[in-house]
């Protein structure tokens, strides 16, 4: 389902972020209220987009926090993919591979889970790799 009024709003947040006029923070509050959507695009390029940022300290992309040139192309791809009528069509929708862990996790747990989260991981990068063109991401192929 494409949302075109979230995917508008979404892709002037992600701009604004990339250009260094919203800190971390700002970003994170702007894309928290496009969780909403049912629109798959918003949450997998959000997911992706969690790890380009520090979501401990507030800063901009600037500076030393500055994008790459690879980020900056896969910036510029979601924001393009946002202004598009086009489905997320990828079998993944949720690219953070870090999960946010209970408190009081005891050393055998996080053992197994860490384990668990690395044959997940690697069971996705499959599906993705096999799905599409990765490097075109979130667009399906070049």
């Amino acid at each position: 389902m494409i949302d075109r009024q979230a995917r508008d709003r979404a892709a002037v947040v992600l701009e604004e972020f990339r250009s260094g006029r919203l800190t971390n923070f700002e970003f994170e509050n702007a894309w928290g209220r496009l969780k909403t959507t049912d629109d798959r695009a918003i949450r997998a390029i959000g997911s992706m987009i969690w790890h380009y940022y520090d979501d401990a300290v507030e800063h901009r992309l600037t500076g030393e926090r500055a994008l790459g040139s690879d980020a900056q192309d896969l910036f510029h791809r979601c924001i393009n993919f946002l202004r598009t009528e086009y489905e997320y069509e990828w079998p993944v929708d949720n690219l953070a591979t870090i999960e946010r862990l209970p408190k009081g996790i005891d050393a055998l747990t996080l053992g197994v889970l860490s384990r668990w989260l690395k044959t997940r991981n690697a069971d996705r990068a499959q599906q993705m790799t096999q799905a599409g063109d990765i490097r075109a991401w979130p667009f399906m192929r070049s």
